[in-house]
């Protein structure tokens, strides 16, 4: 049996800097990259099939698995949450004068913005209308949003059913602390972070372990490493959760 291995610091001693709303957000965020690099690692690990970009793959993976493990209130936070920080990093790059990256693996901001908010929709359209006229998710999009998550839950789904909990396998997921966290925005991605992995060790049992890295990388980043089949969550994405 592998061992979930946790170091924390103590910055629950020192004075809060961060609200309530804005540590939930960075945990939202924390999650759902977590579930993207998670998509990563199952595309590589059981050699599946990827008709398109595995950016895009992953993106559907997060949705969908988020819409499979996660109360009503949680997903809604959590996908509301991922949603508004694609839009937000593209209204930063717009004012900054960035231009559009057409050549990078990952789809545009906005354009994983829509998807989510589109998937989301439409994994419940009857209760959800509300959010999807509330988030301007365009009129003509939300038709197609229903056959949208239809054909993401048949593609992801047999493979989350595959990997469906077996209480006696025991966890599959160790989170290592490699460095520890330099602020509270840190602390927070950690503390998220942690609590993930055990939800998905309650959630799942595929047929292979895998690493999860916490550390300093230099950049705001997140990643899964096919040759060592690691993921690594960067520390410094709670300052890209917190610009």
């Amino acid at each position: 049996m592998t061992l979930l291995v946790i170091c924390l610091t103590p910055f629950a001693a020192q004075s809060q800097s961060l609200s309530h709303e804005e540590q939930d957000y960075i945990q939202a965020n924390t999650i759902f990259f977590t579930y993207h690099e998670l998509g990563h690692a199952l595309i590589d690990l059981l050699r599946l099939p990827v008709f398109g970009q595995e950016e895009d793959a992953a993106d559907v993976l997060g949705v969908v698995l988020s819409e499979t493990i996660n109360n009503e209130d949680d997903n809604e936070f959590i996908m509301l949450a991922a949603a508004d920080n694609f839009s937000y990093m593209a209204q930063t790059a717009q004012q900054e004068g960035y231009e559009l990256a057409f050549w990078d693996l990952h789809g545009l901001d906005l354009q994983r913005y829509y998807t989510i908010l589109c998937l989301h929709y439409g994994a419940d359209p009857d209760r959800r209308k509300g959010i999807a006229d509330e988030q301007e998710l365009p009129e003509a999009r939300q038709q197609t949003c229903p056959q949208e998550y239809t054909l993401a839950e048949e593609s992801w789904g047999p493979i989350l059913d595959e990997a469906e909990f077996r209480p006696d396998a025991g966890p599959w997921l160790t989170l290592h602390v490699v460095d520890q966290p330099r602020n509270e925005a840190q602390q927070a991605v950690l503390s998220a972070l942690s609590v993930e992995v055990d939800i998905l060790n309650d959630s799942l049992s595929p047929a292979f372990a895998l690493d999860v890295l916490f550390g300093q990388c230099g950049e705001a980043n997140a990643y899964y490493d096919p040759d060592s089949a690691q993921i690594t969550i960067c520390a410094e994405l709670a300052e890209l959760f917190t610009e």
